[in-house]
């Protein structure tokens, strides 16, 4: 696995004893302030996940980070960084869209990480354990990941193939294949029927 080089966006979630945030949003809130900031709906519930298990839904939450800078809201966005952090839910929803590609690349935030520290402990992004995708599998039943242009590197209960209710780009390709092949196998055989009666009509001009 390569190195993780870039700065995450946030840290794993605070150890036992430490304070807890206060889930001053619901999921619903959190998922419709990711739409208002412009974000993609097919990739709101997996951002509120990302955002539950980064703040714990509380959108004035601040954390000092191992290298002096400081992340606030519900994405724990560096308040100094580009885009800047806010305590504000569709101002810091706007940041995350434009770091996470509007949904299609997570990996900037530790908890989508299996070791929830953004790979640093032989983690896989998107794999097992990820606490965004354990929010999500109690948010939805039968649980099903949904980022958009993304595959989970391993498959548990909160990164399950089952697919979502309004699938993105990468699900449900293996139907298309099978359309794809049968409309293949009906133009071969209309094909092969109009040569035959071609071949079939050449028959008696060539024998007169």
């Amino acid at each position: 696995m390569p190195t993780v080089t870039k700065s995450p966006v946030t840290q794993p979630v605070p150890a036992p004893g430490k304070p807890v945030a206060t889930k001053d949003l619901t999921y619903g809130d959190t998922e419709n302030a990711w739409i208002q900031a412009g974000g993609n709906p097919q990739a709101a519930a997996m951002a509120a996940a990302v955002a539950d298990a980064s703040s714990g839904f509380d959108p004035n939450i601040t954390r000092t980070n191992p290298d002096g800078t400081v992340s606030v809201g519900l994405w724990l966005i560096p308040k100094n960084g580009q885009p800047p952090g806010s305590t504000d839910p569709v101002a810091n929803a706007r940041a995350a869209v434009q770091l996470s590609g509007n949904g299609t690349d997570w990996s900037q935030w530790c908890v989508t990480w299996s070791d929830n520290n953004c790979g640093l402990d032989q983690g896989t992004y998107l794999g097992e354990g990820a606490n965004a995708l354990a929010s999500l599998a109690q948010r939805l039943s039968p649980a099903s990941y949904n980022v958009i242009g993304s595959t989970p590197s391993s498959t548990n209960q909160g990164a399950s193939a089952a697919a979502a209710a309004t699938p993105g780009p990468s699900q449900g390709t293996g139907s298309k294949s099978s359309f794809i092949l049968i409309g293949v196998l009906v133009l071969v055989v209309i094909v092969a029927i109009w040569l035959s009666r071609r071949a079939q009509q050449r028959i008696p001009d060539e024998s007169v």
